[in-house]
């Protein structure tokens, strides 16, 4: 058998016609189109794959005074904060320490911890009477 020694400048050339490359192309969109469908299924299954925790209501209230502050304890963090500019521990705690150092009490009708809750939401908010 013959050897054939081609140099790299003398290599072949190999002529693809119009209709090759179009399928290649064609092809080549297949395999991606492929691709991101498996992405997109990888992403969907990782981000629903996982509980999510439950979405607690924020904005819900139609009630006014120890039943509001009551809602604001028991409901979403979030929404304290923003009603109060405070957490709820920092508020329990302040509460606590007001009650304890400096004799807060309930009045006839008014509770402390609303006392409290109405001087901070006018404090935060900027509102007046």
């Amino acid at each position: 058998m013959a050897r054939l020694r081609l140099q790299p400048c003398h290599a072949p050339r190999v002529m693809v016609s119009w209709e090759q490359m179009q399928q290649d192309k064609k092809q080549k969109r297949k395999k991606l189109g492929a691709l991101a469908l498996i992405c997109a299924s990888a992403a969907y299954v990782a981000i629903t794959g996982h509980p999510a925790k439950e979405p607690v209501p924020m904005y819900t209230s139609i009630l006014t005074g120890q039943c509001w502050l009551d809602e604001l304890l028991k409901g979403h963090p979030l929404r304290f904060q923003q009603q109060l500019g405070v957490t709820k521990e920092v508020f329990c705690q302040l509460l606590l320490e007001l009650q304890l150092f400096y004799s807060l009490t309930d009045s006839k009708y008014v509770t402390a911890d609303e006392q409290l809750a109405m001087f901070l939401y006018f404090a935060s908010t900027g509102s007046t009477f």
